[in-house]
């Protein structure tokens, strides 16, 4: 067992999972964007299925321990999906918000991004947050009742988580 392994909490596994896992989800509701000049969506066809392949981004904060666990979760991801690869960014703490908002207002955002949980309502403003709510309803492994009220009450916006 990894040091990474041995020090992870339950509840921050399925924390971590859970997030990973709606933006997954949300990433695959979202049709493709047109590829750019010289670019082509996603990686193209799989060899052994000969299903096109769909690569989505994911930015993160978390680097050190937290940035090697988060990268295992997206490996173990990747390999064992075919269809859907995720491609995992971390961007230092200080410039996330920044490169998010620049990215947002380009037009180009990632299909999904951590943000600190004090952030939420002023994303939800600018519109550059989606209601998690259908997601969480359907999740085994995600339940407001899990989390600490007041880090709950910080991502609801409108009533809506």
């Amino acid at each position: 067992m990894s040091k990474v392994q041995s020090r992870l909490s339950r509840r921050a596994f399925l924390q971590t999972t859970a997030v990973l896992a709606a933006g997954s989800a949300l990433a695959a509701c979202v049709p493709a964007a047109a590829p750019s000049t010289g670019e082509s969506a996603g990686s193209g066809a799989s060899a052994d299925t000969g299903t096109a392949t769909t690569t989505i981004t994911y930015w993160t904060f978390w680097a050190d321990r937290w940035g090697e666990f988060q990268q295992q979760i997206v490996d173990d991801y990747n390999a064992t999906h075919d269809q859907l690869q995720v491609e995992m960014l971390i961007v230092p703490w200080g410039d996330l918000a920044t490169k998010l908002l620049t990215a947002v207002s380009a037009g180009n955002p990632p299909d999904f991004s951590i943000i600190n949980r004090g952030e939420v309502v002023e994303w939800a403003v600018r519109g550059g947050v989606m209601a998690l709510d259908d997601f969480i309803d359907a999740s085994a492994e995600s339940n407001p009742d899990d989390w600490f009220p007041v880090a709950w009450g910080e991502c609801v916006w409108e009533g809506k988580s």
